[in-house]
């Protein structure tokens, strides 16, 4: 299997790897898969029970529509075992989740310092979030503002909006 640290160094235009975290819809895995294609800067994380295209693939297919051949990923059975290559490669400090709590900054605010090394944002389960484990180890908290009755949106939604507007902030596009 492929590391951590070799995948990086082999796809180094990649700034922003979505950690699925226990993510349960392959249809949710493949629609994530198809925005990270579109964006160009994004590869995956899958973790725990997250479909992935060597056990799912005619599912994913059927929302990735051939990006699953194109984006990078990795898959991780255990979170101890992400996290401890995360810290062996220097790269918690670019970790953080995309998670409403108490200490969330809006995703929309937030301004990462420097894009020399990619980052790391978890995503979750649709209905339980991100775990506690990649919560604790997380070095940054972002929130999409919510203004309506419901807190959250669908995790493939919330990924697009997450891609997209770190794509924003890392190419600096203006009209």
């Amino acid at each position: 299997m492929v590391g951590l640290v070799s995948l990086i160094n082999k796809h180094k235009d990649i700034k922003l790897w979505l950690v699925l975290d226990n993510i349960r819809s392959a249809y949710n895995v493949g629609a994530i898969m198809r925005t990270a294609d579109g964006s160009g800067i994004a590869g995956l994380v899958l973790l725990g029970i997250t479909p992935n295209p060597d056990n799912q693939l005619d599912k994913i297919h059927k929302t990735a529509l051939g990006a699953e051949k194109h984006v990078p990923y990795i898959i991780y059975k255990d979170v101890k075992t992400f996290i401890s290559e995360l810290k062996d490669a220097n790269l918690i400090s670019n970790f953080g989740a995309l998670e409403l709590t108490n200490n969330s900054c809006n995703l929309f605010s937030w301004n990462p310092k420097s894009y020399d090394l990619p980052f790391f944002i978890a995503v979750g389960h649709e209905l339980l979030g991100v775990s506690s484990q990649l919560l604790v180890a997380s070095e940054f908290l972002l929130e999409i503002p919510m203004n309506g009755f419901k807190e959250s949106l669908n995790v493939a939604e919330s990924s697009s909006i997450l891609i997209y507007e770190f794509y924003r902030k890392y190419k600096k596009l203006g009209c």
